[in-house]
C-alpha cells in the first residue's frame, strides 16, 4: 500500500475493498474519501460534494458507499456501479455505456409533505428509478432507448430535445417544490440519467407527460441502448419489485394490464385531438367556419383539439367531450397505479365508462363532414 495521490495530512482511519470488484479500494482519511482502482498503488480523491471533514469509517452496502464522519454525521455515495467499471480514459473509445445497477420499482407516496426551505442544510435523496451512466470522449448528441425483454420500445430520450418550458406567470408554490424534468445530456466526460421506470403519456417529451405520469413497467429484464458518436451501445438491466411490497405477480400483472389499456385509450384521445387541431387550422377563412367550429367543440370540448390534453370539463348539459374523457382516463390511471395491488373496482369502472364515451365520440367524429 502506498500513499501516492493522498493529500497530506491524510492519515488513514479505514480502508475497505469493494466485495464485488477486486482491487477497488476506498480509504477514509482525516480530510475526505479516496479511491484506488489498482489495489492501492495509486489513489485519487472521491470528495465530490463532501466538505473537508474527518471520515472515521466507511462501509460498502450493495451499490452504495456509506461513510461516518467526525461528529456522528453520515454521508452516502449512491450507486458506485461506474467505479466498478472504471477504465483508462486515454485509451477509451468515443463513448461508453456502463452496465446499470438493478433498479427498484418503487411506488412513491402520493403526498410528499412540505419541502424544506432552501436555506435549510440538507442532502439529496437517491433518485427514484433506474440510474444510467455513460461516458463521452467529446460532447455530442446522444439518444437513449429503453427496450423490454422482447425488444419492444418502452421509452426514448434525446439530448437534442429542447428542455421543457418553465411554468411561467405567478404560481402559488415555489419552484423548488416541483421535481425538475429528466434531461439527457451529451457532455464530455461522465453523464448520468435517471429513467423513472414508466411509459410515456401521449404527447410526452423528455421531461415527462402532460401533467401526470405514465404506467410503471413490470419487473423484469430490459435493454438500455445508447446511440452516440456514430455507434450504438447496449447493456441489460434488471427492474425489481420493491422488496417491501406484499403484492403478488398476479396483482402486478393485473395493474399493468389495466394501466396499459387506459394508456391506449389516452393515445386514441390524443390522436383525435391532433386531428381536431388540424381541422381547425384548415377552417381559417371558410364561410362555414363558425358552424364547423361548434361541431368540433361539441366533441373535443372547450379549449381542446390542440393536442395538449387536460382536465377540461364537459360543456353545458353535461355531455362528455374528449377533454372530460381524458380527465376520466387520467383519474383511472392514477387510481390503478396508486399502490402495488390488484386495482380497485373503481378504477375498472371509471376506465370502462371512459372507453364507452370515447367510442361514442369517435363515432360522432367519423360522421362529421370533411
Amino acid at each position: 500500500l502506498v500513499a501516492e495521490g493522498l493529500s497530506e495530512p491524510a492519515y488513514l482511519n479505514s480502508i475497505k475493498e469493494d466485495p464485488l470488484k477486486k482491487g477497488l479500494l476506498f480509504a477514509a482519511t482525516e480530510l475526505s474519501v479516496a479511491v484506488s482502482f489498482d489495489d492501492g498503488d495509486h489513489w485519487q480523491s472521491l470528495k465530490q460534494n463532501l466538505p473537508a471533514v474527518s471520515v472515521r469509517d466507511l462501509v460498502i452496502h450493495g451499490d452504495d458507499v456509506a461513510i461516518a464522519t467526525f461528529g456522528r454525521g453520515f454521508w452516502i455515495m449512491d450507486n458506485i456501479t461506474p467505479l466498478r467499471q472504471a477504465f483508462d480514459a486515454s485509451e477509451a473509445p468515443d463513448a461508453t455505456l456502463f452496465k446499470p445497477a438493478d433498479a427498484i420499482r418503487l411506488n412513491p407516496e402520493t403526498f410528499f409533505g412540505t419541502p424544506f426551505p432552501p436555506e435549510e442544510p440538507q442532502a439529496k435523496n437517491p433518485p427514484d428509478g433506474a440510474i444510467i451512466d455513460y461516458w463521452l470522449k467529446a460532447p455530442g448528441e446522444v439518444t437513449l432507448e429503453i427496450l423490454d425483454a422482447r425488444g419492444a420500445p418502452v421509452r426514448q430520450y434525446s439530448s437534442a430535445e429542447a428542455p421543457r418550458a418553465g411554468r411561467g406567470g405567478a404560481q402559488a408554490i415555489a419552484d423548488y417544490w416541483i421535481m425538475p424534468p429528466a434531461r439527457l445530456t451529451g457532455n464530455a466526460g461522465h453523464n448520468r440519467f435517471v429513467w423513472d421506470l414508466r411509459y410515456a403519456l401521449p404527447g410526452a417529451s423528455t421531461g415527462g407527460g402532460r401533467g401526470g405520469q405514465g404506467p410503471q413497467v413490470l419487473p423484469g429484464t430490459y435493454q438500455v441502448k445508447l446511440s452516440a458518436a456514430g455507434r450504438t451501445y447496449t447493456e441489460p438491466m434488471q427492474v425489481k419489485l420493491d422488496p417491501r411490497s406484499t403484492a403478488t405477480p398476479l396483482d402486478i400483472q393485473k395493474q399493468y394490464e389495466l394501466s396499459m389499456s387506459i394508456l391506449a385509450d389516452m393515445k386514441r384521445v390524443a390522436d383525435l385531438q391532433a386531428q381536431a387541431a388540424a381541422m381547425r387550422r384548415a377552417l381559417d377563412g371558410k364561410p362555414d367556419a363558425a358552424q364547423r367550429e361548434r361541431e368540433i367543440a361539441r366533441i373535443v370540448g372547450a379549449g381542446g383539439g390542440g393536442g395538449r390534453g387536460g382536465r377540461g370539463a364537459a360543456p353545458a348539459g353535461g355531455a362528455p367531450t374528449l377533454a372530460s374523457v381524458n380527465a376520466m382516463l387520467s383519474t383511472a390511471l392514477s387510481v390503478a397505479g396508486s399502490a402495488d395491488r390488484t386495482p380497485p373496482a373503481t378504477a375498472y369502472t371509471l376506465a370502462a365508462d371512459a372507453r364507452r364515451e370515447l367510442t361514442r365520440l369517435l363515432a360522432e367524429w367519423s360522421a362529421l363532414p370533411r
